[in-house]
């Protein structure tokens, strides 16, 4: 009964479900709040009412003095929603929140993939540079440290360091399901993309709705 699992104003609003045959899996296997799913990304609106991550899921990484800090009980933009400053445009983390978890069945917003899975939401942004994920790794370990099952990536860069290898490695030791964007630069840029080219990572590139490569997608050489 979710609002947005149908066609709203002439628009098919859950083509990425139907492509997946997402009510087929939902005969077989539901999301259980058991399973902990980590979204690392620059925000997540944690009290959204399609989402309503418990505060002890929730994470803000920050630097400051030489070291890092880590605030739980939020990971939200720094501004109210329904304010004229744009920065929850920038929540991007929200979006994949929504998509990975939102509470199927509730009368609000849209359906999910795996609602019933309990969310985690990690803030690892500097605020000054929204759309970056500055402090990924910090944002990695606070979710696989507690009790993360799952942890969706949501950056990449050029080179991989030794310490991400690391991080991904461990985590992946742990039996944590680790998967990392493939890269938004498909059409500028086609480079291998680190962690998502790593072999302890799921690399989740983009379709569209015809179920062809998103023209920003990248995939790698090859």
């Amino acid at each position: 009964n979710d609002p947005y699992y149908g066609i709203v104003n002439g628009r098919n609003w859950k083509w990425h479900l139907d492509m997946i045959k997402a009510d087929s899996a939902w005969n077989i296997q539901r999301g259980k709040a058991g399973i902990k799913v980590a979204i690392v990304d620059n925000f997540v609106w944690g009290n959204h009412p399609d989402l309503q991550i418990d505060s002890a899921n929730l994470c803000t990484v920050s630097y400051k003095s030489g070291s890092y800090k880590y605030t739980v009980g939020t990971a939200t933009p720094p501004v109210r929603q329904g304010s004229t400053d744009t920065a929850y445009d920038a929540s991007h983390g929200t979006h994949c929140a929504g998509l990975v978890g939102a509470i199927n069945s509730n009368g609000e917003g849209i359906a999910s993939i795996g609602g019933g899975v309990t969310l985690m939401g990690i803030s690892a942004t500097n605020p000054q540079y929204l759309e970056y994920i500055s402090y990924s790794l910090q944002g990695v370990q606070w979710a696989a440290e507690h009790g993360a099952d799952v942890i969706s990536m949501s950056f990449s860069s050029a080179n991989a360091s030794q310490a991400q290898t690391l991080m991904m490695q461990t985590c992946y030791n742990k039996g944590i399901v680790l998967v990392a964007s493939a890269g938004n630069d498909g059409d500028k840029d086609n480079s291998l993309r680190y962690p998502a080219v790593l072999p302890t990572v799921i690399s989740v590139a983009s379709v569209d709705g015809d179920g062809k490569l998103s023209y920003f997608s990248e995939w790698g050489p090859g």
